[in-house]
């Protein structure tokens, strides 16, 4: 007789880094299939979670004017 075996994932890992330094990003995190569903068994739930970030290493000028179009 063959046992219904549901899939069996890992933990989830550690967040990536977000992939922009400036402004809005993504980050993402993986776990992995530790044994795959057999005999009809509960098929493996997502591997990626993905979450919005935001990078803070914008580079400022240092006349605003300069960002706005302003003349001087």
């Amino acid at each position: 007789m063959n046992l219904v075996l549901d899939c069996l994932v890992s933990e989830w890992g550690s967040w990536s880094e977000c992939d922009a330094t400036c402004g809005t990003g993504m980050m993402s995190r993986n776990r992995t299939v530790v044994r795959p569903a057999q005999n009809g068994g509960k098929h493996c739930p997502s591997l990626v979670q993905k979450r919005g970030c935001q990078g803070f290493k914008c580079q400022h000028h240092q006349d605003r004017r300069v960002m706005r179009g302003d003349l001087p």
